[in-house]
C-alpha cells in the first residue's frame, strides 16, 4: 500500500510515467531504485545522498537505466523528501 502512494506522489511531483525501461516506467524505476518503494525511506533519505543516487543514475547509459530529470522536478521531489520528513 505504502509503495503505490510514493509512486502516486512521486507522479505527483512530476516525474515522467510514461517512458519505458526494462519493462518499467522512469516513476518505478525512481522509486524501486532510490526510494525502495518505502515512505520510511524517502524520511530517512539524506539531501547529500539524495543528490549522489540521482548524479550516478544520470550518469548511466540507456541500456543500463539511465534517469534524468530536470531541475524543476528534482526540486519538487526534495519538497516531498522534505514534507514527509516534518
Amino acid at each position: 500500500m505504502a509503495a503505490q502512494t510514493v509512486l502516486k506522489e512521486i507522479i505527483a511531483y512530476g516525474v515522467n510515467n510514461v517512458d519505458l525501461w526494462n519493462v518499467s516506467t522512469k516513476v518505478e524505476h525512481i522509486t524501486d531504485e532510490i526510494f525502495n518503494n518505502n515512505f520510511n525511506t524517502l524520511r530517512d533519505l539524506k539531501m547529500k545522498k539524495y543528490r549522489k543516487e540521482l548524479k550516478h543514475y544520470s550518469r548511466l547509459t540507456v541500456v543500463q537505466g539511465r534517469i534524468r530529470m530536470n531541475s524543476g522536478v528534482k526540486c519538487n521531489i526534495r519538497a516531498l523528501v522534505h514534507l514527509v520528513k516534518h
